[in-house]
């Protein structure tokens, strides 16, 4: 990061967004084409008169967004959405570049983006009330209905992470302004120019000014800013999981949020048919473009089935193709930033020093890392999970119980669990460990079915103030 200069003029120039303004910055930085290296834009840095500019913008447009009609705020979100399908190519394009995923990927995010939004605008005709007839039978009068009514809470403030960052800033604005809330966007430091042309789109729909704010900087300096801020009502901090401890600790007992921030674990049990196991974790961690929720980190397997199944694992690792990531037949973004690169080697020599052994993968060239499969020692109480960017994938095993094992992985959000009997995969679904449980029960033909990635329970877990319940999803194969 530097001060203004010629050669930072040389390069196309972006803004904040404040109070409905575009604003120019007085330090800038350079926001890199991951792919060439290449300068993609230069970025102002939100200094803390622009700070405090933007908190009582979106404090001062609490109370006409909220007063605006839940119908005209639907039609405003719709209207958004075919905004940025209109131009869905073009922000594609922007993504691949400076987030370095395979352009099918990118394209599929702009697609759940706007789908995001148009969900964002049913939610928003709900947000006055919602009425659920009560069935018959019931202990209540005849002709009783139940029902809620939704406050908007004031001002919100969203953390964008480096990975997804479109569509997160799609569901986190969609929910707020569904639900009368102004909010600011930290975009992301290392990916914000998708997000700058989806903030560019919805400024243009005549939203009270200061409903919408767009702030660049980093977590260390604006993101713990904006959660000390006590005009800030709600944070919400999206995939960043390394951060949330901090950030918790300087937000205090005010409310904050995380979406999409958690690992997977995936659960193997000695009826498992390992091959097909395999394949399906696989393809959720590394070959999926969907984005929501977290896909499996690790993988738990019985004692005696271990080297089966990191056989399997290398194997079809080595028959995945990410070497273009411009062809459409790219599997996985396995070329990062060197950030996020050194982040990951980081993270390799200390796994190292615990015991755990490296069985492919995890060679760096350049800003590049290979998947890599690695077998934890058994000799530690936790294991480090992996940089959430880093393509990596850590097995590892039990002897008779396995949910003893699962206090090992902090931040465990969801479980997916593949078995091959009916039985214990009901079994394994009421584990109190993990509020969200994925079972697959893989026979002899068939593969694990390819998830609908239905974004609006997590929409509404959003709304809602992220609720967490218990879910289970039970898939049959086979």
């Amino acid at each position: 990061m530097h001060d203004d200069d010629d050669e930072v003029n040389d390069t196309p120039g972006q803004k904040l967004l404040i109070g409905g303004h575009w604003l120019e910055g007085q330090e800038w930085y350079e926001v890199s084409d991951k792919l060439n290296g290449d300068v993609l834009a230069s970025v102002p840095i939100c200094d803390d008169e622009m700070y405090e500019m933007a908190v009582l913008a979106a404090r001062d447009a609490a109370a006409y967004i909220a007063a605006l009609a839940p119908d005209e705020r639907a039609y405003r979100l719709r209207d958004w959405a075919q905004r940025l399908q209109d131009s869905a190519a073009e922000v594609s394009e922007v993504l691949f570049r400076e987030s370095a995923i395979p352009i099918r990927w990118a394209q599929i995010e702009v697609e759940q983006s706007i789908s995001v939004l148009r969900r964002s605008a049913t939610e928003a005709e709900l947000s006055d009330t919602e009425t659920v007839a009560l069935p018959s039978g019931s202990r209540r009068p005849a002709g009783t209905i139940d029902f809620t009514i939704r406050h908007p809470v004031g001002a919100v403030a969203a953390l964008l992470p480096d990975r997804h960052p479109l569509y997160f800033a799609a569901q986190l604005v969609g929910a707020a302004l569904a639900t009368g809330c102004p909010i600011i966007v930290k975009a992301s430091p290392m990916a914000p120019l998708a997000v700058m042309k989806l903030m560019e789109m919805g400024s243009d729909q005549n939203w009270p000014p200061g409903s919408i704010n767009l702030l660049y900087g980093t977590n260390r300096e604006l993101g713990r800013k904006l959660a000390a801020d006590s005009r800030v009502v709600l944070l919400v901090v999206a995939g960043l999981v390394r951060e949330i401890e901090a950030l918790g600790a300087v937000r205090g007992t005010r409310p904050i949020i995380s979406v999409g921030s958690g690992y997977g674990c995936a659960i193997l049990d000695r009826k498992v048919d390992v091959e097909l196991a395999a394949k399906a974790i696989l393809g959720r961690r590394f070959k999926s473009p969907y984005v929501g929720r977290p896909g499996p980190y690790f993988v738990l397997v019985p004692k005696d089935l271990t080297s089966r199944v990191t056989e399997a694992l290398v194997s079809g690792v080595s028959a995945m193709v990410f070497d273009d990531l411009s062809s459409p037949d790219a599997d996985i973004p396995w070329q990062i930033s060197d950030t996020m690169a050194r982040r990951a080697s980081d993270w390799l020599k200390t796994i190292k020093q615990t015991g755990a052994r490296v069985i492919c993968g995890g060679e760096r060239t350049g800003a590049c890392i290979h998947p890599a499969i690695i077998l934890a020692s058994t000799g530690y109480s936790a294991i480090a999970p992996p940089p959430s960017d880093a393509p990596f994938l850590v097995v590892d095993s039990y002897d008779k119980q396995f949910q003893r094992h699962l206090a090992r992985y902090p931040d465990l959000e969801e479980a997916f669990v593949f078995t091959g009997a009916i039985q214990s995969a009901m079994e394994l679904a009421r584990l109190p460990e993990v509020p969200r449980v994925d079972v697959y029960t893989l026979g002899s033909e068939g593969n694990a079915p390819e998830d609908s990635r239905d974004d609006a329970d997590q929409l509404r877990r959003v709304i809602s103030g992220m609720t967490r319940r218990k879910w289970v999803e039970l898939h049959l194969t086979g």
